[in-house]
């Protein structure tokens, strides 16, 4: 009997579905081909499945999941989460990469994305990922050379009381804490000391701290040969912060008022007052002073190119502790100023890498993040095309593909008994063969 279909009919069945048929030969219906779908997935099937209509068997299964599992919402987040015994905190969603806010049935609230909540994951508390305790808040702590100050631990958002290593009390959640944050009464007054230097260098006279002639208002710094004097406005004038408001001292707009009123005063008594944002930089505040000050008419008797920081003591010995650590990895720390844990500083490593990061890391161990990938991928992922080869032949596969990536990039292999599939190489080394075969087995 003459088969009415030929192989020719099956590469065109492909090729109206923008895929291919990668077999050379057709036998008849019921044996199997290779085919290929246009999203490159590689898998066996009947001709006469594919001819009524079947296709990519990956294809159909994301298709399938994505029935099943429709455009995420913040409505779909709380039904999800209601479900889990929950509830979902958030009010505004974003995107499944977005992390949303939640509360598990036994109150632990944490951050988490959309999408590891559709695939299935839950509070990190109950199932023991975070571990976290006021034990672990101590000693945290005491690596800054402070002292945490409360006796319970409710969760990463619950605020606990804490105390510098100058003695300053703040309250701060341990997610800051953990993500590097410390003092901010510390920041605010090294920051200050900072400009203090700067424009004391800048006119070769001093700046004194003034409550005196804004009849009781304080100027962080005053001379009244210059008429010249500057704040350094933190955070806390511009936004509500904890540390600041929590006490019933003041309030933002009151704050905001009395800055107004500063300006005011020192207009009518003549005084130019430069006001120093918390946005600028470190490492950009000697510029926006000196610019600020040369639009206003000011003179300097030293150069901003010429300012040295050897002089600057404040936080000398902090900043010869991280140019040492920079030094023994065999880098540099190109800053040459020190503000606070907080505040980021640049390095460079021997390899070259520029990057930034805060003391708090670098004491911490932390380094140059482009280095830790690559020395990470040449331990485990660095793999060449005569591996991929050498394993098929150990296997008596063939890898057909001539072209090599990584180690979890998917390559083609024949099996002996002539099966195409897709695995990583690494999935390959852990032992996992030929799909089809598998099946065959089961079956």
């Amino acid at each position: 009997m003459v088969n009415s279909l030929s192989i020719e009919d099956m590469k065109e069945a492909a090729r109206l579905r923008g895929g291919w048929c990668l077999s050379e030969r057709y036998t008849n219906q019921l044996t199997k081909l290779t085919w290929k779908c246009a999203e490159d997935h590689i898998w066996e099937a009947l001709p006469k499945h594919v001819r009524k209509g079947s296709w990519c068997p990956v294809c159909a299964r994301k298709r399938e999941n994505r029935k099943q599992h429709p455009d995420l919402n913040i409505e779909s987040m709380k039904i999800i989460s209601e479900k889990l015994g929950g509830v979902c905190l958030s009010d505004r969603y974003v995107n499944k990469s977005t992390k949303l806010r939640f509360k598990c049935e036994k109150g632990h609230e944490f951050e988490t994305r959309p999408a590891e909540i559709q695939r299935g994951t839950w509070c990190p508390y109950c199932s023991g990922k975070y571990e976290y305790s006021i034990e672990k808040m101590h000693k945290i702590a005491g690596e800054r050379g402070g002292k945490c100050l409360s006796t319970s631990y409710v969760n990463v958002f619950t605020h606990l009381s804490w105390e510098c290593a100058n003695g300053h009390q703040f309250n701060a959640i341990p997610k800051h804490v953990l993500n590097g944050h410390w003092c901010p009464n510390c920041t605010i007054y090294l920051n200050e000391q900072l400009c203090r230097y700067i424009l004391e260098t800048l006119f070769d006279v001093k700046f004194i701290k003034d409550r005196t002639v804004l009849n009781g208002f304080e100027l962080d710094g005053y001379n009244s040969d210059l008429k010249l004097a500057f704040e350094y406005n933190g955070k806390q004038h511009y936004e509500e912060i904890d540390f600041f408001y929590s006490r019933g001292d003041t309030n933002l707009y009151d704050r905001i008022q009395r800055d107004k009123l500063k300006e005011q005063m020192c207009k009518e008594l003549g005084i130019t007052l430069l006001i120093i944002p918390y946005t600028i930089d470190s490492k950009n505040l000697v510029f926006f002073i000196a610019e600020e000050l040369t639009d206003r008419g000011f003179q300097f008797k030293v150069s901003p190119k010429d300012i040295n920081y050897d002089n600057y003591y404040p936080t000398k010995q902090e900043l010869e502790e991280i140019l040492k650590i920079a030094k023994d990895k065999g880098g540099e720390c190109l800053s040459t100023v020190y503000i606070n844990v907080d505040s980021k500083m640049e390095f460079i490593c021997n390899r070259g890498h520029y990057f930034e990061s805060t003391a708090y890391l670098i004491r911490k161990g932390q380094w140059c993040k482009k280095c830790f990938y690559l020395d990470k991928a040449g331990a485990s992922q660095r793999l060449d095309k005569n591996e991929m080869y050498k394993i098929a032949e150990q296997k008596n596969w063939e890898c057909l593909s001539t072209e090599y990536k990584n180690a979890r990039k998917k390559l083609i292999w024949k099996c002996e008994k002539g099966h195409l599939f897709e695995r990583s190489l690494s999935h390959v080394k852990e032992g996992r063969g030929c799909p089809i075969c598998k099946k065959k087995i089961n079956t």
